[in-house]
């Protein structure tokens, strides 16, 4: 009998916190005990879902993940967290925000325990062996993707496009850092060559830019921010949906194509909204940065994008060749089928703990 506690925030509605859930369900569905101890408070959604949450104290002697999200640095800073290590036979750490200060946390590298840190890309990976500094030679370093249940979205078919329409979607939260807004523009890191010295241009210019250059797109948010809301409220091929108004499935079923573009101050982890668009057999135009570079296999599942004319070149490409189009999608689900299946997770806990 496997038996593990669990870690982590659920007081939002964010795709960390849904993944962290997924994982405790998926664990318990394998066959493992699983203890699940929110950060703080759990969130109402999350209440009716028959999951193993604990409100007692972390039982001593199992094994511990640490769903860090956005709590690595009080984990690494308060006292009574090293005391629940301690009390630990292992720690194991998932990343799905920022590293530090885990890689040079000194009491957490002298008890021995940390077995694994599990990134969800390659380039958060890297960065950890950076700021490492070889200080954690013992430690495994695992490159995963979030947990997430994808059964309802490979069950749907690919849409057919039945006039010259080329529909296309994005999904998320309204937050500015997940478009490009006056507020956000200046924003973030640049990381990669081509951030530096390639500029990015607002949204609003880019979808005004698009629909003159590629007139058999059409667009759809669920939810966009309200600057691009309000910059096309009149637009008849720019159409806003409020957050959750449809399923997923069913908005995701509306289109052909998935746009994933945000500004410099978002470093996308997984996302989620990418792995569901693909599962759904949706092409996806990103960026090659953070997440979605691992995601999105590029000419095969999505294109690459890093300014406007490469955006405005792939959603031409793919409006005018259907059959590739069709083609990509059914890749991209085969993808996501044989790589995103969240029970990978208890394979590697398994081997990073019992094997």
């Amino acid at each position: 009998m496997r038996e593990i506690n669990l870690l982590g925030n659920l007081n939002s509605k964010g795709g960390g916190e849904q993944s962290l859930c997924t994982l405790a369900s998926t664990l318990v569905a394998s066959g493992w005990t699983v203890h699940l101890h929110p950060w703080d408070r759990v969130n109402p959604r999350y209440l009716s879902l028959g999951l193993p949450i604990s409100e007692g104290d972390i039982k001593p002697n199992l094994p511990l993940l640490f769903y860090a999200n956005d709590r690595i640095g009080k984990f690494c800073s308060e006292e009574k967290y090293r005391e629940i290590v301690h009390n630990s036979s292992a720690l194991i750490v998932g990343i799905n925000y920022v590293n530090r200060p885990l890689p040079t946390c000194e009491w957490i590298r002298e008890s021995g325990k940390l077995r694994a840190v599990i990134f969800q890309n390659e380039e958060k990976r890297d960065e950890f062996d950076r700021d490492a500094k070889g200080l954690l030679p013992n430690t495994k370093r695992i490159v995963l993707f979030g947990a997430v249940e994808l059964g309802p979205f490979l069950e749907l078919p690919l849409r057919k496009r039945t006039d010259e329409s080329l529909v296309v979607l994005k999904h998320c939260l309204s937050d500015t850092r997940k478009y490009v807004t006056q507020d956000s523009r200046a924003r973030g890191e640049k990381i990669h060559l081509w951030q530096r010295h390639l500029d990015k241009e607002l949204d609003t210019k880019l979808y005004a830019r698009l629909l003159k250059d590629v007139p058999s797109a059409r667009f759809e948010f669920m939810e966009a921010h309200s600057e691009l809301s309000a910059a096309f409220r009149d637009e008849p091929r720019m159409q806003f949906h409020a957050w959750d108004a449809l399923p997923v499935t069913d908005f995701l079923a509306r289109g052909h194509v998935y746009l994933y573009r945000t500004s410099n101050a978002w470093r996308d982890q997984y996302p989620r909204v990418v792995a569901e668009a693909l599962s759904a057999g949706l092409p996806v135009l990103t960026e090659p940065r953070d997440g979605t570079r691992d995601r999105v296999q590029h000419g095969d599942t999505g294109l690459y994008c890093i300014d406007y004319d490469s955006w405005c070149y792939g959603l031409k490409l793919l409006a005018r060749k259907e059959t590739y189009r069709r083609a990509m999608g059914e890749r991209a689900r085969v993808w996501a089928r044989d790589r995103l299946d969240p029970r990978r997770w208890v394979e590697v806990l398994d081997e990073c703990l019992f094997a």
